[in-house]
């Protein structure tokens, strides 16, 4: 079953794709979810910056879900985003080590607070080819 994208996400896509076949008529554009890339600037924990970040649609979609919550238990965000909870805790790492979520109990993710991963400021290259 293909991942769910975030409504915000989804939104974004298909005005592009309205957008696009209003001036290629003759032309479909069609998204692959788990291709690409996607420009997201966030404000860190505690408003002190902002950065702009590369990052995969599948982390976009993870991040995005916090502004809707600001805490998930890994099943049920899976079950959100029609993913197994094994992948969704492979790419959450990422957003725990850049310093935006954090984890608040076995299997539980929340936003990060601004004293909390304090030492992990630096944004890590995104790699995110494997499975």
């Amino acid at each position: 079953m293909p991942q769910q994208q975030h409504l915000t996400f989804r939104r974004i896509c298909e005005e592009y794709k309205a957008t696009y076949e209003k001036f290629k008529a003759s032309r479909k554009l069609t998204f692959k979810p788990h291709l690409g890339s996607v420009q997201l600037n966030l404000t860190r924990p505690g408003g002190a910056d902002a950065v702009d970040l590369s990052v995969t649609p599948l982390q976009a979609t993870i991040i995005l879900h916090f502004q809707d919550q600001s805490e998930w238990t890994v099943q049920a965000l899976a079950d959100r985003m029609k993913i197994t909870a094994d992948l969704l805790r492979k790419r959450i790492v990422y957003w725990v080590s850049a310093g935006f979520l954090a984890l608040a109990g076995p299997d539980v993710y929340r936003l990060a607070e601004s004293d909390e991963n304090e030492g992990q400021r630096a944004c890590l290259p995104i790699n995110d080819s494997a499975p």
